[in-house]
């Protein structure tokens, strides 16, 4: 592969994550409004029948609190407050939560990446893309 040849696709990944981020930190369209929404199964279990159920990955991170925000054209996000409960440091990614949707299918947020010192407790706003359906709860492997 050329100098030029490699250049440019480490530019194309650049700038393609950059955008990754960017998406993640703003909504879906830049002139919606979101609104903060219930969670009346934030504290109770739902028992949804899913064929297709994904769950998050095990993991050093747990959810302490989380607040749902959606648009009326379906965007769904999350304020959500994760604690390292590791004696290190970890990355916390979108494997590590997973959103129950009120037609009971599950889904994973778009890409995120945040490292957390060890111990350390962050809110983060996670995107889970555009649903008909509003979220019903958020889920980490220990919940």
């Amino acid at each position: 592969m050329t100098s030029f040849k490699l250049i440019t696709l480490v530019i194309a990944l650049t700038w393609a994550a950059q955008a990754a981020q960017r998406a993640q930190a703003e909504p879906l369209n830049p002139h919606t409004t979101l609104r903060f929404e219930s969670s009346p199964f934030k504290d109770k279990p739902v028992f949804c029948e899913d064929d297709e159920a994904v769950y998050p990955d095990k993991s050093d991170f747990s959810i302490l609190e989380y607040v749902l925000m959606s648009s009326d054209s379906g965007e769904r996000f999350a304020l959500i407050t994760l604690v390292n409960k590791s004696a290190g440091q970890r990355i916390f990614t979108q494997d590590h939560v997973v959103a129950i949707l009120g037609n009971c299918k599950t889904v994973r947020p778009m890409p995120i990446e945040k490292r957390f010192a060890s111990a350390e407790t962050l809110t983060l706003r996670v995107a889970f893309g555009i649903h008909k359906f509003p979220i019903l709860k958020i889920m980490s492997a220990d919940s």
